[in-house]
């Protein structure tokens, strides 16, 4: 299966964008998921921000294999997020 294409916007150094992106590579890595991950910082590039529309960080967006879904803000469970969004074994 092709990897999982995953971008994680942030804002800089956001302690909860911070451990969103931790939690993420973490249960991406536990689930033996192949992904790749490009995390954008909305601080440092803030045309990005306007290019995808975002409304609030971190947001997680996974944009392959197709339908583009994506999830707005922090949670505690990213787990249910990710049995939502279809990635990996659950």
């Amino acid at each position: 299966m092709s990897p999982y294409q995953l971008r994680l916007f942030v804002s800089g150094p956001n302690p909860l964008c911070r451990k969103a992106e931790r939690a993420i590579r973490e249960l991406l890595i536990e689930r033996g998921v192949a992904y790749e991950l490009d995390v954008i910082d909305v601080l440092a590039d803030p045309d990005a921000a306007e290019e995808y529309a975002l409304v609030a960080t971190p947001t997680l967006e996974c944009t392959a294999p197709p339908p583009v879904r994506r999830v707005v803000g922090y949670y505690e469970h990213y787990a249910e997020v990710f049995d939502a969004l279809g990635i990996g074994d659950g």
